[in-house]
């Protein structure tokens, strides 16, 4: 699903209990991802690890979600408007939001839904 998973450079290990009742997500529909660049900064930063529900495959509601564009993966905040089109939008304020219809978004492919982020501190 994600571009590079099978250069697996390192693990990380969760209970499933906490995943479960925390998160709300069957743990076999997770991945782990590493933040690249700064398009999502502040609230994502280049490095932070992002845990995705993998069982997620539309924009159900207003979220940020990983998303593949062509070649390019993508982790956006996306708001859902009432006429079916969605905005697409990073948190940092260099980058210009996009709407995409609902003739557009077929182009966008959801990978998942970003559930917890952390980092280093």
């Amino acid at each position: 699903m994600f571009a590079g998973e099978a250069n697996v450079v390192d693990h990380l290990a969760f209970r499933e209990e906490w995943v479960r009742r925390s998160l709300g997500v069957q743990p076999s529909d997770l991945a782990l991802i590493t933040a690249v660049g700064d398009s999502m900064e502040p609230a994502i930063r280049a490095g932070d690890l992002l845990l995705v529900h993998t069982g997620i495959d539309r924009f159900r509601d207003d979220a940020i979600y990983v998303v593949t564009v062509e070649d390019r993966l993508l982790v956006k905040r996306v708001q859902c408007l009432l006429n079916g089109a969605v905005v697409v939008r990073s948190d940092n304020p260099s980058y210009i939001e996009q709407m995409l219809g609902t003739g557009e978004l077929d182009q966008v492919r959801v990978a998942g839904r970003v559930v917890w982020i952390a980092r280093m501190v």
